[in-house]
């Protein structure tokens, strides 16, 4: 296996108990060493990812969300003022709360991008326990995207009930 394909070769179960794990750590640390140690670890997923550019073209889709995070604790924070309204307080609390954000988004892109989607599918629904059955809503979905992007001219009832019937085989090929 080449180190390019370690990630997409992982057990796509185990993928998604690391990056639970990693976003409940994110939530729960104040620290800020913690999230450098992160984000080193983000940047050698990211090096081992086989689709880099997937990546970052995603990834900037959320840059002004983590920016807006970074910036309201800044002006909003009571403490010692630096310059204007920013505080020394906001820019500490700033700096995590942007970086726990960094993290959520970077790890959960590194998780969907690396796993295909059925198995993306199956994963949800074994860490759902088949209850909620975020799996099949998943592959529906994508399912009814790949048939309207293919320019397929019927119906959208019958499309989604194709679609609801491939689901329904592949899922029950797997239990």
């Amino acid at each position: 296996m080449t180190c390019s394909n370690l990630l997409v070769g992982l057990n796509s179960k185990l993928k998604l108990v690391f990056t639970l794990a990693i976003l409940v750590l994110c939530g729960l640390t104040s620290s800020l060493q913690i999230c450098n140690l992160l984000l080193i670890i983000l940047a050698i997923f990211i090096i081992l990812l086989p689709h880099k550019k997937s990546f970052i073209r995603r990834f900037v889709l959320f840059l002004p969300f983590i920016v807006v995070t970074f910036a309201l604790p800044l002006f909003f924070t009571p403490g010692r003022i630096i310059a204007y309204s920013i505080t020394y307080e906001g820019l500490h609390k700033g700096t995590i709360l942007g970086a726990k954000v960094l993290l959520a988004i970077g790890y959960s892109l590194i998780f969907i991008l690396s796993t295909p989607p059925i198995e993306l599918a199956k994963s949800l629904d074994w860490i759902t326990l088949h209850k909620l059955r975020l799996g099949e809503t998943l592959l529906i979905a994508l399912k009814f995207a790949d048939l309207v992007k293919s320019g397929r001219k019927d119906s959208i009832t019958s499309t989604l009930k194709y679609a609801i019937e491939s689901i329904q085989k592949q899922m029950g090929n797997d239990k």
